[in-house]
């Protein structure tokens, strides 16, 4: 019998309440059972490391659930170390006769909090894909139907392939929403270099004022993709304003992918970054940085009008002012 120490007792007890988790019982040997709101697990420690098993769904039609981590399997889900390494697996397994679906975590006990908040994010994400996988995109029309909102470019899918992973929050690619509203350019840029274009869009931020709604979309060949921010929410901001902004930029974005996918390439070439409380404006040259070519060379420019008309030049389209010219104005 493997027994555990008080200290492995502690650590395991601090890693829980690092990922937001409720301790239910702990065995003789030292294991914990845990739930994480609706979802139960099992912990223990494993050479030093914190090591946890959310069991996403039990008993599961074996079929469908082989297929849905089949399709699920491949993506990071957020809970990825700085090194790259993936600190999470999906799996389906069958013990015994009795399936289920699991997420399994082996996390360092010296990571940051960011990264433990990953896996609360990252577990709660895929229930809530799991419980929605019928609905699909309905709730995110609802959603932003009710708020004033325009839906923004799909990019390559339907509406029955954009999955809801929580409150304001959705994809075809599970991006954790605190990651896109801290608009980090490069993680979304080797997402797309390395798994390809993907749609997700997010509410998030923190305290009194500070809330962004993020988007991530590409054009449907995947030659070009965006990844936009704007202000939305808070006690001070301007509901008006932020809806006449978002919608100009979304109209925008709806126009610019059209035309450029009238010349179909192989993998996203192209990345368009804007934040709108940021004052981040710049294309991505994604090829270059396959090349080996530092992000922080993109090329910046100093307003939305100028961004897009930019590149709509480097996509050689015609009859695209984009406001550039004194032609639009929003």
């Amino acid at each position: 019998m493997i027994t555990s120490t008080d200290d492995e007792r502690s650590r395991i007890a601090d890693g829980l309440k690092r990922i937001d988790s409720t301790i239910s019982y702990v065995t003789i040997e030292g294991g914990v059972d845990f739930n994480l709101d609706e979802v139960h697990g099992f912990a223990r420690e494993r050479e030093g490391k914190f090591r946890s098993s959310f069991f996403i769904v039990h008993d599961p039609d074996p079929t469908e659930a082989s297929e849905w981590v089949a399709d699920n399997v491949g993506y990071a889900f957020g809970a990825v170390g700085r090194d790259g390494g993936a600190f999470g697996e999906l799996q389906y397994v069958d013990e015994g006769g009795a399936g289920l679906i699991r997420f399994l975590i082996e996390l360092p006990y010296s990571e940051s909090q960011d990264v433990w908040t990953k896996q609360s994010e990252t577990v709660r994400a895929l229930h809530t894909k799991w419980m929605n996988r019928h609905h699909n995109g309905d709730e995110l029309i609802g959603t932003v139907g009710r708020a004033g909102i325009a839906l923004p470019p799909l990019g390559k899918w339907s509406l029955n392939e954009v999955q809801t992973y929580g409150a304001w929050s959705w994809g075809t690619r599970f991006v954790p929403p605190q990651d896109l509203y801290m608009f980090y350019v490069e993680p979304i840029a080797r997402q797309l270099i390395e798994h390809g274009p993907f749609f997700a869009m997010a509410h998030a931020g923190h305290g009194l004022n500070s809330y962004g709604l993020n988007l991530v979309t590409a054009s449907p060949s995947g030659a070009v993709a965006a990844y936009v921010q704007h202000g939305f929410g808070g006690v001070y901001s301007n509901p008006v304003k932020d809806l006449i902004d978002i919608n100009a930029t979304y109209s925008r974005l709806h126009e610019l992918m059209r035309a450029a996918d009238e010349t179909p390439v192989d993998g996203v070439r192209l990345l368009l970054v804007y934040s709108q409380f940021r004052g981040d404006c710049a294309i991505v040259d994604l090829d270059a940085i396959r090349r080996g070519a530092d992000i922080s060379g993109a090329s910046t420019f100093g307003s939305e009008p100028e961004l897009f008309g930019a590149m709509a030049e480097l996509l050689e389209l015609d009859n695209f002012d984009f406001g550039v010219g004194g032609n639009i104005a929003w």
